[in-house]
């Protein structure tokens, strides 16, 4: 399915945010967990539109230092990813389907650490995506990272729900680990394929209009 996410600025506001160098930045879940990487930022203008396809990616890092701030480096990737799918991550350093082994429900996307311990006692795995902010073609970007060891495996189960908020200090693909406090939550339940959003400046943050 097709979704967007409008963002309204009052014109009075927008001058303010720009001088002080916040960018919209927007965020996805997976699972049950809280955003764990920034999805996508861009300057802020009066009219912001963000558009996306629910089709995802995985891709993989060497980085096995995942703290908060971190700027996720990718290695591999695979785009666009089938879920229900199991994906091995070998010596090769590329994504492949596995040829046996139980496979994931729809909706989730798995993969198999199959890298020797020797080379890499562990490497970070995501899921990526693309998008279109204001008319651009965004690549995909990582919307999690989860550290996996040798000879393990991981599932991964996005939901359609959004995170955005004003913030300067990150860039996209980004680890976070800490909640911000001016986020707003956007769920796209259902039918519902398009949500608007416009800064609130009494609040320092977005409202659902």
């Amino acid at each position: 399915m097709n979704y967007e996410l409008d963002i309204i600025i009052g014109d009075e506001e927008l001058p303010i945010l720009r001088a002080a160098g916040l960018n919209i930045t927007i965020a996805k879940p997976v699972g049950d967990q809280p955003p764990s990487a920034i999805w996508l930022t861009f300057d802020p203008f009066e009219a912001n539109k963000v558009q996306w396809v629910e089709n995802y990616g995985i891709y993989a890092s060497n980085q096995s230092n995942m703290g908060h701030g971190t700027v996720i480096s990718k290695i591999s990737d695979v785009f666009p990813a089938t879920d229900g799918t199991n994906y091995t991550f070998d010596s090769s350093a590329t994504f492949n389907v596995a040829k046996s082994g139980q496979k994931p429900g729809k909706g989730v996307f798995a993969v198999e650490n199959q890298m020797p311990y020797a080379q890499y006692p562990a490497l970070t795995f995501g899921l990526e995506q693309k998008a279109t902010v204001q008319g651009k073609n965004i690549d995909p970007s990582p919307i999690n990272a989860a550290i996996v060891p040798a000879n393990f495996d991981v599932t991964f189960q996005p939901i359609v729900t959004v995170f955005v908020w004003l913030q300067a200090k990150f860039t996209q693909g980004t680890v976070i680990t800490e909640v911000f406090d001016n986020w707003v939550p956007v769920q796209f339940t259902g039918s519902t394929t398009k949500q608007t959003l416009k800064y609130e400046p009494n609040a320092g943050k977005f409202v659902i209009m």
